[in-house]
Parts: C-alpha cells; sequence; structure tokens
C-alpha cells in the first residue's frame, strides 16, 4: 500500500477514535453518575468539558501545527489523548475524571484540526475527495457503531473499558503516524499569537454561552439562567478587540486573509449551517420518538442510526465525484435532500395530523443521503482552494465551524424545545413548527453552496480548463 494511503490510515485511526469516544460516552454517563456516587446535573460535564476545550482549541493548534510542523503536533495530539483516556478510565472521583477529559480534548483538538491538513498535503488534487470521502465513511462508522460497542463493553467490563479501548487504536494510529505521514515545511518562524489565542477563547467561549447559558448559582440562592445580553455585549467586545489585534500579527491565530477566497468562506459557512440545522433532529427527534411515540431507547437508537448507515454508503461516492465534476453542483444537491429529508417531517404532520414512524424514517434518510453527499465535496473544495502552507489553519477553521455548527444548534434547538413545551397543547404539532426552522436554516446552506466555483478547485488553480 503506498505511503500516502498509510497516512491516510493514521489520519482514520485518530478520527475513528475521537468519533466514538463520543458516542460510547452517552451511553456510559448512567453508569459513571451511579459508580462515582453523583448526579446528572455534576456528570454532564464530563461531555460539556470535553466538547468545549476542543472548539476553543482548534484555532490555536492549527496555527501551532502550521508553524512548528503538523506531523510533530498530530503525534502529540494522538499521545496526549491515548495516556489521558487511561487515566479516565483509573478516575476514582468526578473531578479527576473531568480534568482528565479536559486533556482528551487538548488532545482531539490537535488530531482534528491536523488531519484533513495531512490529508490533503499527502494526497494530489485530483484525489483529494476520494480521500476526504474515505475519512467521511471512517467518521460515520465511529458514530454507527458507537452505542453498540459501548453497549457491550459496559456490560462486560464497566464504564472503563470504553476509555481503555483508545489505548490500542491510539499506539496503532501513533505508529502509523510516526513512519507514515511525511514532514510538513514549518512557516517561518514567528512569536505564536498567544494574545490572539486567549481572545478567540473568550470570543468562542461567548458565543457558545449565546446558544445555551449557563445557570449561575450565588451562595444561597436558586440557580439562575444568564441572561443573553451578557454573552451578546462579549460576543461583540472579544470578537472587536480580535479583528483589531489579529490584523496586526504578523502570524495571527486567525488566518483572516483566507476569507478574501470565495469559495474558503462559502464553504465554511455551507458547512456551518449543515449542522445548526442537523443538530435540531440529532436532539429533539430522540424526545419525540421516547417521550411521544413511545419508542424504547433501543428502537430510537435503530432508527437514528439510519442516518450515519446512508452518509457511510454515500460519503465516499459524492468525494470521488467531487474530484472529477467538482463540490458546487454535488453540494447543492446534498443540501437539497438534507433539506427536503427535514421538510417532510412537517409536511407529513400537516397532511395526516401526527408524525407517523414511516415519514419519520424516509425523511431521516434523506436527511442522511443529504449529509453524505454534501460533506465530502465541501470539504474537498475548501482544503483544495488553500495553500499549503496555511493547510493548518483551514483544517481548524473547518473544524472549529463544524463544532460551533453542533453547539450552537443544540442549544438552539433545545432553547425552543423548552419554549413551545411550556404550556404546550399539542406537542406533535410543535415539535413539527420547530423542524420548519430547522429546515430554513438548511436552505442557508444551499444558498452559500452557490458561490463556489463551479469545476473542481485543483483545475482552477492550476489554470486548468473545467
Amino acid at each position: 500500500m503506498r505511503q500516502k494511503w498509510w497516512a491516510l490510515s493514521a489520519v482514520a485511526c485518530g478520527t475513528f477514535m475521537a468519533t466514538l469516544d463520543s458516542s460510547v460516552l452517552n451511553i456510559g454517563l448512567p453508569a459513571i453518575t451511579r459508580s462515582l456516587e453523583t448526579d446528572l446535573e455534576k456528570t454532564k460535564w464530563v461531555t460539556i468539558s470535553y466538547f468545549l476545550i476542543i472548539t476553543c482549541l482548534l484555532l490555536p493548534m492549527g496555527k501551532l501545527s502550521d508553524l512548528y510542523g503538523r506531523k510533530r503536533f498530530f503525534i502529540l495530539g494522538f499521545c496526549l489523548f491515548t495516556i489521558s483516556s487511561v487515566f479516565c478510565a483509573f478516575s476514582e472521583t468526578l473531578t479527576f475524571l473531568i480534568i482528565n477529559r479536559i486533556l482528551q480534548g487538548v488532545g482531539a483538538a490537535t488530531l482534528m484540526t491536523n488531519g484533513p491538513a495531512i490529508i490533503t498535503s499527502s494526497f494530489p488534487k485530483n484525489e483529494l475527495g476520494k480521500a476526504l470521502g474515505t475519512l467521511a465513511m471512517v467518521v460515520s462508522g465511529g458514530l454507527i457503531s458507537g452505542p453498540s460497542i459501548g453497549g457491550f463493553l459496559i456490560s462486560s467490563w464497566g464504564w472503563e473499558s470504553i476509555f481503555l479501548i483508545n489505548f490500542p487504536i491510539g499506539l496503532l494510529g501513533i505508529i502509523l503516524a510516526y513512519f507514515f505521514i511525511l514532514p510538513s515545511s514549518p512557516q517561518e518562524r514567528s512569536h505564536f499569537d498567544w494574545l490572539g489565542a486567549v481572545l478567540q477563547f473568550l470570543f468562542l467561549l461567548s458565543f457558545i454561552f449565546l446558544f445555551d447559558p449557563p445557570k449561575i448559582v450565588l451562595s444561597g440562592s436558586h440557580p439562575m439562567l444568564l441572561s443573553r445580553v451578557i454573552p451578546i455585549a462579549l460576543c461583540i467586545l472579544f470578537g472587536a478587540m480580535l479583528i483589531k489585534i489579529e490584523k496586526t500579527q504578523n502570524s495571527p491565530v486567525i488566518e483572516f486573509s483566507l476569507f478574501k477566497n470565495q469559495t474558503f468562506w462559502s464553504a465554511n459557512l455551507a458547512s456551518y449551517f449543515t449542522f445548526v440545522s442537523y443538530m435540531f433532529i440529532a436532539v429533539l427527534m430522540p424526545f419525540y420518538l421516547v417521550d411521544y411515540a413511545l419508542y424504547s431507547e433501543k428502537e430510537t437508537g435503530m432508527i437514528l442510526t439510519s442516518i450515519p448507515v446512508i452518509m457511510f454508503l454515500t460519503a465516499p461516492l459524492s468525494g470521488r465525484l467531487s474530484d472529477t465534476y467538482g463540490s458546487r453542483g454535488i453540494c447543492i444537491i446534498g443540501a437539497i435532500f438534507s433539506s427536503l429529508g427535514i421538510f417532510l417531517i412537517p409536511i407529513s404532520y400537516f397532511f395526516f395530523s401526527e408524525l407517523n414512524t414511516a415519514s419519520i424514517i424516509l425523511s431521516l434518510g434523506l436527511l442522511g443521503l443529504g449529509l453524505g453527499t454534501f460533506q465530502s465535496p465541501n470539504n474537498n473544495a475548501l482544503m483544495s482552494s488553500v495553500p499549503e502552507d496555511k493547510l493548518g489553519s483551514a483544517s481548524a477553521l473547518l473544524a472549529t465551524l463544524r463544532n460551533l455548527g453542533f453547539v450552537s444548534g443544540a442549544g438552539l434547538s433545545s432553547s425552543l424545545y423548552s419554549f413551545q413545551m411550556k404550556n404546550s397543547q399539542n406537542p406533535e404539532k410543535d415539535f413539527s413548527e420547530i423542524f420548519y426552522i430547522s429546515g430554513t436554516i438548511m436552505i442557508l446552506s444551499i444558498i452559500f453552496s452557490l458561490f463556489k466555483v463551479s469545476g473542481p478547485v485543483w483545475k482552477e488553480k492550476n489554470g486548468l480548463e473545467t
């Protein structure tokens, strides 16, 4: 097997490990809560702390990788994630577990920010869609297998085993990365932009709290929800400071110059709105199926698995097609399928006065088809449009906006759900109205996909006819 495919295998190990870890942990939270004798309000920080630290560290890790070498930081991320996973398994208190989850998040941020960049530098441009499609298939495989693997491990060896499973995968990934990933050419050394890194961390944290405000507990008082006015003000303040500071830096954490590239900014925004919209389904559909349609958790899991299964089948094909025909048209088709899948849910309620199971399964299938069709070509267009020395920063921006889509979509959908259900007389109608909003957000992905170049980006960059 040629070097580029071994490099892809190393990236796949890291991607599968990080994806599996996120999907497995949800199954393990009840067992962790019982074992550490705590409650869900505290245990949820095992998950929240992990995703917060990933989202806020992706951009600094991307810049550090560009400055000092992607291979070096990728292996460092593998080592940190693997070692902290072992420490997670041996945590005897919730505090120690959360600390190790934060370390896991640092390692995961380093892996995520370098994966697409390493693949982009390892493969010729005319094969990049195929490689990214294979990586998307690995992501879907982790999502599909997570619940079943987690259930088997926990029932057989306890919750600790869902962290220990990362050790052999991580060890294999480190070996593959060491021998088969080619060192990148570091940028001309300059001082790392620490002020920009801190400001972007504070900005992203404020942005996340805008969609999901935390509760504040003062001594002797009941928990109070933080007013959204505060994170809005902080977003404006930190955002303005960040833009001003970054324009003066020789090597900024956020490469604003990349946004002069029309394909780059349009692909990023299309990706963001796609994942915001998708999270409405991911967050709210389980509540509907379990609480109102009265499916068991096992049956609900089987129904929702249709999304990653279809993505698993379609992502490699769409990636290969984008190498030949370009990404714009394929991304638009994918976003249209996704939007139709979501709109089918409220439309079925309008005609049948209920959310019937057949229409839900069909809608989820269309959504999976759309996501699988959209994701690989979109990433292909984005990464192909970026110069070699800024691949780490571009990959970090892509991952950051994807995670922000997850977080803001989850926060927005849960807030709408709580608001709608306070005085709800018809839960099914309220669910369908929320899904209209989700489908409308997906239309924004269609619109921004129109701004990409019409043919394969690698041909455009080389002056070839498309």
